[in-house]
């Protein structure tokens, strides 16, 4: 997750807003993974079950976008920052080339 974020050192942007960013999202998402698993929890136990290894046999968690498809997202975290502080002067194709192949898979 950082690496893609280091291209902006060079550039003089200071990363750790965009690693802040991505902190909060991951609190965010165990947190509503939390809830949600809690709240199937408390619905097994008011339908007299409970929940252990064999009710649930996989959790997933899709941070790098293996799952989900988060390419325009983090294309639009670099163009939000690089507007922020070089305004108009990269286009999409120019974050394609910092991001790097992967996104463009």
């Amino acid at each position: 997750m950082v690496e893609d974020t280091l291209i902006f050192i060079p550039l003089g942007i200071p990363v750790w807003p965009l690693l802040v960013i991505r902190l909060i999202s991951a609190i965010l998402l165990t947190a509503a993974i939390s809830y949600i698993w809690r709240k199937r929890e408390l619905a097994a136990v008011r339908k007299g079950s409970h929940m252990n290894e064999s009710t649930i046999n996989t959790v997933l968690f899709d941070l790098d976008g293996t799952l989900i498809n988060t390419n325009e997202l983090i294309i639009a975290s670099f163009q939000h920052t690089l507007d922020h502080y070089y305004p108009g002067q990269y286009s999409r194709e120019d974050i394609l080339h910092f991001i790097g192949p992967s996104v463009l898979v």
